[in-house]
C-alpha cells in the first residue's frame, strides 16, 4: 500500500495506521522532577512568570506544568522551525509530549497541518512497516501489510524490495545480495565484456540482443555465458550451464566469476528485453506503424515481452542465491534443476519476442506466433512462483 506524503488525507490515513499499530514516537518516561502537583501553580506561567494570567495550559499527558498559552505556542513555533515533532513539555526534566488534541487547542490549521507531517515524517524514520519510494523525487510512502517484500510505487511504478530499499532482488535475501553485490566493482573479479571470441575461428564476437545463442559468420553456434558450441536454437533449448563444476582445485575467485558472469549476462538481456519493449510500444502508437496490429494482439506481444523483463530480472537473483548457497546445503540441487528450467523457459521466449513479425509467414504464422507466446509466459511464471516456494518452504537439513 502507498500512501502520498504532500496529500493531506493521505498524512492522516497514514499516522492513523501507525498510531493503530502501536507505533509511537512519543516517548512517555514521566516527569522526572518529582514535583507534587498539589503544589504547582496553576496561575503563574514557568517561563515568564507573570502572574496576571488566567488562561495557562498544561498538556494533557502532564498536568504538572502549566504555562500561559503565548509562551506555549512560542514553544512549540521554535520547535517546528526545527523539524521536531516530538514536541515535549517546556519543563526542564518533563519526559511528557505534545499530542494531538493538544495541538488542535494549541496551534493554528498551517501549524497543525506542519505538525501532522512532522510527526508522520519521525513515524516513518522509526516504523518498520514504512519505507519511502526510491524513485527520484517521489512524495509516496510505501507502507508493508504482511510479508511480501517487493515494492512497486503506483505513482511513478520504482519496484524496490521493502526490506532494504534496493533493486527488489527476489528470490534472493538482502543479506546475500548486500554481500554479492560489491563484487561487481572489484578489479580482480571483473567479467563484464562487449566481445568474446567466436570458439571457432575466434574472431571476435559482440552481443547485440538479450538471447544468448550466438551465430558467428563462420557459421558456429555458441552459447554466450560458457562459449560452448550448440547445434542452434534447438541445442539451446536444451543447453544447461547455469551449475558450477570445478576442474581441479577449487578456487574461490573462479567461483565468483562464474556467477558474476551469469549475473551482469542476465543484467545486460533485461536491459536489451525493456529496449525492445520500448520500440514495440512507439511503433504501435505511430502513425508510420510497421505493424498492423489490433489491441488484443498488441497486448500479447507487450505481456510477453514484460514477462521476459521480470523473467530475466528474476533469473538474475537466482545466480545470487546460488552463489550465497553453503556447499553441504543439500537444497541446492533441486534448487538449480529448477534454475536451468527457467533459464531455458526464458531463453525460449526471448527467442519468440525478438522474432520479426514479417518472418512468421501470414496469419496463421502470426497465430502460432502468438499461441507460444502466451504457452512460455505462463510456463516462466510458473516456475518462478515455484522457485519462490521451494525457497520458502524448505528448509536445510
Amino acid at each position: 500500500m502507498f500512501f502520498d506524503s504532500t496529500n493531506d488525507l493521505d498524512v492522516e490515513i497514514m499516522s492513523a495506521k501507525l498510531t493503530g499499530q502501536g507505533t509511537s514516537v512519543l516517548p512517555d518516561d514521566g516527569c522526572s522532577n518529582g514535583m507534587d502537583v498539589d503544589n504547582v501553580s496553576k496561575e503563574l506561567c514557568e517561563i515568564c512568570f507573570d502572574d496576571d494570567l488566567v488562561d495557562m495550559y498544561s498538556l494533557k499527558a502532564c498536568k504538572q506544568h502549566f504555562f500561559c498559552r503565548d509562551c506555549f505556542t512560542t514553544h512549540i513555533a521554535v520547535k517546528l522551525e526545527e523539524s521536531n515533532a516530538d514536541i515535549d513539555c517546556p519543563q526542564l526534566g518533563c519526559k511528557k509530549y505534545m499530542v494531538e488534541s493538544d495541538a488542535e487547542e494549541l496551534l493554528n490549521f498551517e501549524q497543525l497541518t506542519i505538525w501532522k507531517r512532522q510527526l508522520l515524517e519521525s513515524h516513518i524514520t522509526k516504523s518498520t512497516s514504512c519505507r519511502r519510494c526510491v524513485g527520484v523525487d517521489c512524495t509516496m510512502i510505501a507502507y508493508q501489510e504482511g510479508d511480501e517484500m517487493k515494492a512497486t510505487c503506483t505513482k511513478c511504478q520504482a519496484s524496490f524490495c521493502f526490506g532494504c530499499g534496493e533493486d527488489n532482488h527476489i528470490p534472493a535475501k538482502c543479506s546475500d545480495v548486500k554481500a554479492f553485490l560489491p563484487l561487481l566493482s572489484s578489479s580482480e573479479l571483473a567479467v563484464r565484456k562487449l566481445s568474446k571470441p567466436c570458439p571457432g575461428c575466434k574472431a571476435p564476437i559482440e552481443k547485440n540482443d538479450g538471447c544468448n545463442h550466438m551465430t558467428c559468420k563462420c557459421g558456429v553456434h555458441w552459447c554466450w555465458l560458457c562459449a560452448q558450441k550448440i547445434e542452434g536454437h534447438a541445442d539451446l533449448e536444451r543447453h544447461v550451464c547455469n551449475r558450477y563444476n570445478p576442474f581441479g582445485e577449487f578456487k574461490p575467485e573462479e567461483r565468483n566469476a562464474f556467477y558474476l558472469l551469469r549475473y551482469e549476462a542476465c543484467r545486460d538481456s533485461e536491459e536489451f528485453a525493456k529496449k525492445h519493449l520500448e520500440s514495440l510500444i512507439k511503433d504501435f502508437k505511430s502513425e508510420d506503424a510497421v505493424y498492423d496490429l489490433d489491441k488484443e494482439d498488441y497486448d500479447i506481444l507487450v505481456n510477453s515481452a514484460e514477462c521476459l523483463i521480470s523473467s530475466r530480472h528474476f533469473l538474475k537473483y537466482t545466480y545470487v542465491v546460488a552463489w550465497a548457497f553453503p556447499a553441504d546445503d543439500k537444497r541446492k540441487d533441486l534448487f538449480e534443476k529448477h534454475q536451468a528450467i527457467l533459464a531455458v523457459f526464458t531463453e525460449k521466449l526471448s527467442s519468440l519476442v525478438e522474432t520479426k513479425l514479417e518472418s512468421l509467414g501470414g496469419e496463421r504464422g502470426f497465430n502460432m506466433h502468438l499461441r507460444a507466446l502466451q504457452c512460455h509466459e505462463t510456463a516462466l511464471k510458473l516456475y518462478s512462483d515455484r522457485m519462490n516456494d521451494f525457497l520458502a518452504n524448505s528448509t536445510k537439513p
